[in-house]
């Protein structure tokens, strides 16, 4: 999978069990590798990286992987974060008859 990275914050989401790397290169800049996957919630893996470099990159990975940017990159954080969980939960409890 190759993606053009047009700066601005990027999310790499693996898929479960994947293993694998993606390398960022710039066309002016340092080329990165990652290979360091979090635990982010529920999901197995994900990386969120913010240029370090001017212009456009090229994201390589050498497994399938999710890319979010903007909007999306945006979201997924507010709906894997400890927030949506409270929601979540108290919304449950509301729901639950008593006994």
């Amino acid at each position: 999978m190759a993606y053009t990275w047009q700066g601005g914050h990027l999310q790499l989401d693996k898929k479960r069990r994947a293993n694998g790397t993606c390398t960022v290169t710039p066309a002016s800049g340092e080329r990165r590798t990652v290979d360091e996957w979090q635990r982010a919630g529920r999901y197995s893996g994900l990386v969120e990286l913010d240029p370090w470099f001017s212009g456009s990159a090229r994201v390589q990975c050498t497994m399938d992987v999710t890319v979010r940017t903007g909007f999306w990159a945006t979201l997924k954080r507010l709906v894997s974060g400890p927030l949506i969980y409270v929601i979540v939960v108290i919304s449950r409890r509301r729901r639950t008859p008593p006994r």
